[in-house]
């Protein structure tokens, strides 16, 4: 399974804060699939015995390993031309997988429903933003420096060829599809599971969840939305979820302090700062790679606006914000 690694634990109650399950049947598995998308995806499933969990372990490894490859911005792969391919041969047409075509083609779209709050072509930015979260030395960045980086950020910096299956990215942008990647690899992974024969199931992907099945006829999964101050775990709410997909954008998953402020990695469009409309906003949707993009934008605006542009989108079925006030 190259550079996964799993650890297997057997579940007799439910525990996940993003992802508890408890439906399915009696049987409880859980496992940890570690070395994608920098993130840790838990697979919860009951009612199947312990080999078909196995099996469908096996199952979805082999595809996470695919959409990492495929959507990975900091390594190639022999035979294969990904993200990184396309972001070190800018200014040259490149060939690429349909299903990354696709992803791109779609970011475009989502471009343009959110009204550029949702934006893979500021990579240039967020790359700064990532150099100084991963510092513990590093000033923040200034928004009036990083402005010439927005520079043509935007989908014309992208020519899309469908027909002849290239790409050409204008010289001086950086592609960077942090904002949507998983939510498409959920979509495609619980798609082909399905197909499979895999009818029920939690994949917890780092924030985003998504429900194959439900607990039983008419009864759905119930998941939790973590408190974004906890150190403990604490769920602010629980939701029902089935066969739909749950993501959750927050200023608490990889932020660093400077002096009292907090500086995370969802960076504003329009400011260049990390946004601080709300600590964490959490959407279900029947699309996880709508519900990912969607996330980041209406994280990156006020409520009315955000509503104003939810309604344009039928995939959207719920959007929960989370306040200052009630994590205070």
């Amino acid at each position: 399974m190259g550079r996964m690694r799993r650890i297997i634990a057997w579940m007799m109650a439910a525990g996940i804060v993003a992802g508890t399950l408890s439906g399915c049947g009696e049987q409880k598995h859980t496992t940890q699939i570690l070395g994608y998308f920098d993130t840790v995806v838990t697979l919860s499933a009951q009612g199947i015995s312990a080999g078909d969990f196995d099996r469908l372990t096996d199952f979805l490894a082999q595809k996470l390993a695919h959409y990492h490859s495929l959507f990975d911005a900091f390594d190639t792969y022999d035979g294969l031309s990904n993200l990184k391919t396309i972001n070190d041969s800018a200014g040259q047409a490149v060939s690429v997988d349909p299903e990354l075509l696709e992803l791109l083609t779609l970011s475009a779209d989502l471009y343009r429903k959110t009204e550029g709050r949702f934006n893979i072509y500021m990579g240039r930015v967020t790359a700064r933003y990532r150099e100084f979260l991963s510092s513990d030395t590093l000033l923040p960045p200034d928004p009036e420096e990083l402005r010439p980086l927005m520079e043509g950020a935007d989908p014309s910096a992208l020519v899309i060829d469908s027909a002849a299956g290239t790409v050409t990215l204008r010289e001086g942008i950086l592609l960077d599809l942090g904002g949507i990647a998983k939510g498409f690899a959920a979509d495609r992974i619980a798609a082909a599971a399905k197909e499979a024969g895999f009818d029920c199931f939690l994949l917890n992907f780092g924030g985003s969840v998504t429900a194959v099945g439900e607990k039983a006829p008419q009864t759905p999964f119930r998941v939790g939305i973590a408190h974004p101050r906890s150190q403990t775990g604490e769920v602010l709410r629980t939701l029902p979820l089935a066969d739909e997909h749950l993501v959750t954008s927050g200023d608490y998953q990889r932020y660093r302090m400077v002096e009292g402020v907090r500086y995370h990695h969802i960076i504003d469009p329009e400011t260049l700062l990390p946004a601080t409309y709300f600590p964490s906003i959490t959407l279900c949707s029947t699309s996880a790679a709508v519900a990912d993009a969607f996330s980041t934008a209406l994280f990156c605006t006020d409520i009315s606006t955000g509503d104003r542009l939810v309604a344009q989108c039928p995939e959207i079925t719920q959007v929960i914000r989370i306040t200052y006030e009630e994590v205070a």
